[in-house]
């Protein structure tokens, strides 16, 4: 089953079985995915374990009947899958901080878990994008391998240099950050002609002192909008057919965006080589923006 099907089947099936025990081996069975690689790819994309949010989605239900109906407490347990009423309560008071008849009484106000969406993607035949956020990020220092690249080039060389640079340079780099951490920058600002700046490094605390052959840069504290994939493939085979489909889709976000200025002068991918797990890889895409006045 591809990805996109996947996480539809698996968001479809627990908002369908919230009266029934749901279990992580049979989501697995019947996605085609491992319960480990299930697991992880649901925490990436969605940020919460998957255990964790059929639970909650399950309790936020039962949040709900506890408000709206005067049904017992047993009642309500049983209708959202919990067989016994004192493990139903546990896990109440466990993400909510007070029992289901404390809540009844003492009017608390609870915050529920929604349930996710695949509205929240876009797909190609090997991945998916999440819908994207906008995070704040501090100043950023970079050291790495300096290339200018034609467009023409960009889809086969840009993955080229920074394979060499991965595998040949990250090695002289003494103070970075974290090495697991790859980052390419696109910068605009510094083209010649019509090849464009695209610096391959890693994130470091200071660029005192660069080693030979290498350069520097800066990432300025900003607001980012930043697009997550993840794909069904090694990190290394970001192909033309991926690439193409994540800028369409960070392009129809640009245009249909209402809220945010994109600041289109520079762009950076990050991926984190330590959250590749043999099938999955994880990579993530910024720009600077700025809200409209």
């Amino acid at each position: 089953m591809k990805l996109y099907n996947a996480i539809k089947f698996l968001l479809e099936k627990i908002e369908n079985s919230i009266s029934h025990e749901l279990s992580i081996e049979y989501l697995a069975n019947n996605t085609g995915i491992s319960q480990i690689h299930l697991q992880r790819i649901f925490k990436l994309a969605f940020g919460i374990p998957l255990a964790r949010y059929i639970r909650l989605r399950k309790l936020s239900v039962s949040v709900k009947r506890l408000a709206f109906l005067d049904n017992r407490i047993i009642d309500i347990a049983n209708e959202v899958g919990f067989e016994h009423e004192q493990s139903y309560i546990r896990a109440f008071k466990r993400e909510f901080y007070v029992t289901p008849g404390q809540f009844r009484k003492s009017g608390t106000v609870i915050k529920t878990m929604p349930p996710f969406t695949i509205n929240e993607f876009t797909h190609t035949s090997e991945g998916l994008f999440s819908v994207p956020d906008i995070v704040v990020m501090p100043e950023i220092y970079l050291i790495g391998k300096e290339n200018y690249i034609s467009y023409e080039e960009s889809f086969e060389k840009a993955p080229r240099v920074a394979r060499e640079f991965w595998e040949n340079d990250r090695i002289k780099i003494k103070n970075a950050v974290n090495k697991d951490i790859y980052f390419g920058l696109t910068d605009f600002d510094k083209m010649i002609a019509l090849d464009v700046y695209y610096l391959s490094g890693v994130q470091v605390t200071d660029i005192k002192k660069v080693p030979s052959g290498l350069s520097s840069d800066r990432l300025p504290p900003a607001e980012y909008l930043r697009f997550c994939y993840i794909g069904k493939h090694h990190y290394y085979d970001l192909n033309r057919e991926v690439t193409d489909e994540m800028f369409k889709s960070i392009d129809e976000y640009i245009q249909r965006n209402t809220k945010h200025v994109i600041e289109r002068t520079i762009f950076f991918e990050r991926v984190d080589t330590a959250k590749y797990d043999g099938t999955y890889c994880y990579l993530e895409w910024f720009t600077p923006v700025s809200e409209k006045t």
